[in-house]
């Protein structure tokens, strides 16, 4: 099963509340998709920064009952993202919002984010998630690095077959219409299509 890109990049968009970047639009546009491969070698990030962008997507959209961010190959996507489309510049604030957001998780629960047990890092990435929140209220200038990085990982895993398919629904020409029905009706699950 195929989904246009246009399609997955539209309810991404209504997945982060209308609010893409160009540079993450641009990327799936000219083909960057999230591939799932558990062996990645990253060619742009250091491997301490590969294994910080892993853990982090992986607690952003964790292993349930589907596969997490790192099986279906988010790393690799947020990679190319940042390496092949972001701006020069662009590149230069990701990798130091990634530095920051490291070094802060140091000062603040004493460890690096990689070697937190899972209840600390949970707790970790919901004061980021909060401070979003108090960003969005303030609407600031410079979004913050947590923001990018929620973007770019819900833009991999939800134009990847399996967030596209098995987490979301989808159907490549619906031929039925029905107004008012619940969501439990049209199938339990948020349409792709």
């Amino acid at each position: 099963m195929t989904m246009d890109r246009r399609e997955a990049l539209k309810r991404t968009a209504v997945i982060m509340g209308g609010a893409l970047s160009a540079s993450s639009v641009m990327g799936v546009l000219k083909g960057c998709t999230s591939d799932p491969e558990l062996n990645w070698a990253p060619t742009f990030f250091n491997e301490q920064q590969a294994m910080l962008v892993m853990e982090v997507s992986e607690g952003i959209i964790p292993k349930t009952a589907t596969l997490g961010a790192k099986g279906v190959g988010v790393p690799k996507f947020i990679e190319a993202m940042v390496s092949k489309i972001y701006r020069k510049e662009e590149r230069s604030r990701f990798i130091d919002g990634l530095q920051a957001f490291e070094d802060e998780c140091l000062q603040e629960m004493g460890n690096s984010f990689i070697d937190l047990d899972d209840e600390k890092r949970l707790q970790f990435l919901q004061a980021k998630n909060q401070e979003l929140k108090d960003y969005a209220r303030k609407r600031s200038s410079e979004r913050p690095f947590f923001w990018k990085m929620k973007e770019l990982t819900l833009l991999g895993y939800f134009t990847s077959e399996v967030g596209a398919t098995q987490v979301l629904q989808y159907k490549a020409i619906p031929v039925e219409y029905h107004g008012c029905i619940t969501l439990r009706e049209a199938g339990g699950k948020t349409w792709a299509t």
